[in-house]
């Protein structure tokens, strides 16, 4: 962020290369990118301004940096002789660095991207209806569960990245629930939820029990709210979910086939957790993938819904 300030106060100060115009919006963009890396300061943290604005830093300053070796290079050009050859070796440097940020970029979301595309193949193997609600892995904001709606009709019993198309109502209400659900059957509890949030250090997994924004280090009010809400609203829909109340129950009674859709060498979530609320009537292996085809578990002697 500093080199970037840097670039940018020296491309204000030189005189434009080529048109004013194109000066300027790199100055623009520079500022501009500088401003959105601090945006924490002047905006909610819950906005994630700050967080997203390193984004656009290497483009930036790869953007700068070509303008100025065009500015050095059209005063140097006829009066220094090194001056072409310092110029195309900072061209060919650039192009490296690039070249080299796109292979980590490459390397470091390959896992990810594989299994993403492994998904692919398997959901669309399954033939799954407009009824049928399908439980898939849910730790990261574009986690595998995120993906599914994309590939498949369905329902997904929870997505972190649903908060934000939710009001603050439904975050609330039965988003809490679902969530809830889903920490059930990935083996967690009441208790677990209790000491993350009474751990300093667990700030990872506070951030993931949390909605958006509402765990932030450096805002120690917005820090505590955000905690307080975890034990208020997620602590009791979990005491339900685990000692099988009534009301939870009922949750998956309209849902006439339940897909669970899980790792085959990490599982993620737990037979004996979801067989409190559901039947497992036949498990799939589907590539990478362990497709477990449920249905709801039939209580109080009242009829399961028709296939």
């Amino acid at each position: 962020m500093i080199l970037l300030l840097l670039l940018s106060l020296i491309s204000a100060v030189l005189p434009p290369i080529g048109s004013r115009e194109a000066k300027w919006t790199l100055v623009g963009l520079g500022f501009s990118n500088d401003l959105l890396m601090l945006a924490d300061v002047v905006f909610a943290p819950s906005l994630l301004m700050s967080s997203h604005g390193s984004y656009f830093l290497h483009c930036t300053i790869s953007l700068q940096v070509a303008y100025l070796i065009a500015a050095i290079f059209a005063r140097l050009e006829r009066t220094h002789a090194w001056g072409r050859p310092a110029c195309l070796t900072a061209i060919f440097l650039l192009m490296v660095n690039g070249a080299l940020l796109a292979m980590g970029n490459y390397r470091s979301f390959l896992p990810q991207n594989t299994q993403v595309s492994e998904l692919a193949q398997a959901v669309g193997s399954l033939k799954i209806d407009d009824s049928d609600l399908i439980v898939a892995r849910a730790d990261t904001v574009d986690d595998l569960c995120s993906w599914v709606p994309l590939l498949k009709r369905g329902t997904v019993l929870f997505c972190r990245s649903a908060q934000y198309e939710l009001s603050d109502s439904e975050r609330r209400g039965f988003h809490r629930l679902r969530q809830a659900f889903y920490l059930y059957f990935t083996g967690k509890d009441s208790g677990w939820v209790d000491r993350v949030v009474r751990d300093p250090a667990a700030l990872t997994a506070q951030d993931r029990l949390a909605f958006a924004g509402e765990i932030n280090l450096s805002d120690t009010d917005t820090l505590d709210t955000g905690k307080r809400e975890i034990t208020a609203e997620l602590i009791p829909r979990l005491v339900e979910v685990e000692k099988l109340q009534d009301p939870t129950q009922d949750f998956f009674r309209p849902y006439p086939h339940i897909l669970v859709i899980d790792d085959a060498k990490h599982p993620v979530f737990v037979k004996e957790r979801l067989s409190s609320y559901l039947s497992i009537d036949a498990e799939q292996k589907v590539g990478d993938f362990v497709v477990l085809w449920c249905r709801p578990n039939i209580q109080r002697g009242e009829p399961g819904p028709s296939h």
